[in-house]
């Protein structure tokens, strides 16, 4: 699993990505608005989505690999 943040210039504006296999969790974080996030998934794969999230819920994705 892979981690990079990344915060702008203005040091306003915070990007937290992992990824893995192709797959992509990103959390942008700006001040005085909810965290945005966005689940990339690779090609001819199985799409992962969160649908109305809230902070009352726990919002967790793990990746696991199958034997081949």
């Amino acid at each position: 699993m892979n981690y990079e943040i990344k915060v702008s210039d203005s040091g306003e504006i915070t990007r937290h990505e992992w990824s893995t296999e192709g797959y992509r969790l990103v959390m942008i974080a700006r001040p005085g608005a909810e965290a945005l996030f966005y689940i990339n998934s690779p090609a001819d794969s199985a799409d992962i989505m969160v649908d109305n999230f809230d902070e009352e819920r726990t919002l967790s994705v793990s990746w696991r690999r199958l034997a081949q």
